[in-house]
């Protein structure tokens, strides 16, 4: 589909892992339109990554307040009405879906997305990887195809990257989904596989994840733990040097698979691998009901493979 936008407003909230299967939609669509002038609608936990972004002209921060705030929803409001040429809508949510709504339906500009009556809409969403799904949309937006570069994410990391061969486990996940964490002495078992082999286990995740990462670790006890000492930028520094990494379906295992490690997304009953497997070169998953199911053995084997 042929189009000439010239101002651009593309709406992606997160979570961190659908940020990072939306980055080649990013780098797509500035591709394809390197005079336009290209804005983010985000949330203020991605301000960072998105500072010297190669893609977005403006970023505007969305705190997503509830809507009896009405100084916050004057603020969106008043975004929406900036006469953009087109509203590109990766997040598709309830949320933005009342946006349309409420700011833009009247508004001249195209909205691409999933939204009641939006002008350009992109419905086909079952079996479809979201990384696939937001391509999908950028495309009916004019885009072509460009995969992303992401050295300018690494190379802001701080982080000394050891200089022994290691890997990196992620116990933890989100605290509203326990059902997707695969058991700690699962990870305990995978921990004592590697040091078998002399590959360091390095326990990457934040304090939310602290009871997982200290179990294995007082089981592990020459595991390296970096629990709450590693930003975007330095996971993914250190994905790009990790023998493997193993994790749950969480976002720094999207950014490690990214990143081009040989990455293993450890998934149960609540993931579909069709919808939600992460986008990388050496990217894998193993999938059992219950996550449980899955053993340490079948994780290694499938790690060193790739």
């Amino acid at each position: 589909m042929s189009k000439s936008y010239k101002t651009i407003l593309v709406i992606k909230h997160g979570a961190l892992g659908d940020i990072f299967q939306a980055l080649d939609s990013f780098a797509s669509l500035r591709q394809s339109y390197p005079a336009a002038k290209i804005a983010l609608l985000t949330t203020p936990a991605f301000a960072s990554l998105f500072d010297d972004c190669p893609w977005f002209d403006e970023i505007y921060m969305d705190d997503r307040a509830p809507f009896w705030r009405l100084d916050k929803l004057l603020n969106i409001r008043n975004l929406f009405h900036k006469n953009w040429d087109a509203v590109i809508d990766l997040q598709c949510s309830k949320r933005t879906g009342q946006y349309h709504q409420y700011f833009y339906k009247h508004q001249i500009g195209d909205w691409l997305g999933n939204a009641a009556g939006c002008s350009i809409p992109v419905t086909d969403f079952i079996g479809i990887n979201n990384r696939d799904r937001m391509l999908k949309t950028v495309t009916l937006a004019g885009a072509s195809f460009e995969e992303a570069s992401i050295d300018w994410i690494s190379a802001k990391s701080m982080i000394r990257i050891p200089d022994i061969e290691y890997c990196v486990l992620v116990p933890g996940c989100s605290a509203a989904k326990p059902s997707k964490k695969w058991p700690a002495e699962r990870f305990i078992a995978l921990a004592n596989l590697a040091l078998t082999s002399g590959i360091t286990p390095i326990l990457i995740g934040t304090s939310i994840d602290a009871a997982a990462i200290e179990d294995v670790h007082h089981a592990v006890p020459d595991a390296i733990n970096l629990m709450g000492k590693t930003n975007i930028a330095d996971l993914m520094a250190l994905a790009k040097e990790a023998q493997f990494v193993v994790g749950n379906d969480t976002g720094p295992v999207f950014i490690a698979a990214r990143a081009g490690s040989p990455t293993i997304m450890v998934m149960g009953e609540d993931t579909d691998p069709v919808m939600s497997a992460p986008f990388g070169r050496r990217a894998a998953y193993l999938k059992d009901n219950p996550i449980s199911a899955v053993s340490a053995n079948a994780v290694y084997e499938k790690a060193l493979s790739l």
